[in-house]
């Protein structure tokens, strides 16, 4: 699906007012980066990596519609797969103006990262994930948050169900 576009618009749910989760392999272009499924039994989906050979990779974009406008911490899950060098680099852009934050340079496994803050407006909001190096850049999710609420994280029982209380899925399979 490298560089295909899926369909136009990303639909994401404020499931919890003021809190907006957006997983990257829903997102509606996936420019040069692909999705991978590596960790999705660990993480509960897969994610988006931007593996260029050392060239920065087309941005994967998508665009959402914010029901709640307001001030958003702005959070990316992402993964520094070499800590000592932070080859998979990449910041996040939304309506075109880039968070200067560099993801993917915490010197960690897969961790959401706090990576700034904007102001949303209601109504259409446009998202890019822009590499910066063109080597394995990972990004599973980002979250927006207005309430001060922070992301859980970890692979437990608690991280799979917040993402899923944000996501609008039941926490139990339902019986058939």
């Amino acid at each position: 699906m490298q560089g295909s576009i899926r369909q136009e618009k990303t639909i994401v749910n404020e499931f919890v007012t003021g809190e907006i989760l957006v997983e990257t392999e829903e997102f509606a272009d996936y420019g040069g980066w692909s999705l991978d499924s590596q960790f999705a039994h660990e993480m509960g989906s897969p994610y988006l990596l931007a593996h260029g050979y050392g060239r920065p990779v087309d941005d994967a974009q998508t665009t959402i519609e914010v029901v709640t406008a307001g001030r958003y911490q702005v959070w990316a899950r992402t993964k520094d797969w070499v800590p000592a060098h932070h080859p998979g680099r990449f910041n996040v852009a939304i309506n075109g103006q880039v968070i200067e934050h560099e993801c993917g340079s915490h010197g960690g496994d897969w961790v959401w990262e706090h990576i700034g803050e904007i102001d949303l407006q209601q109504g259409s909001v446009d998202i890019a994930l822009r590499d910066l190096t063109g080597f394995d850049g990972r990004c599973d999710a980002l979250f927006f948050s207005s309430t001060g609420s922070q992301p859980v994280d970890g692979i437990g029982e608690e991280a799979h169900r917040w993402r899923k209380e944000r996501r609008g899925l039941p926490i139990e399979p339902e019986e058939a």
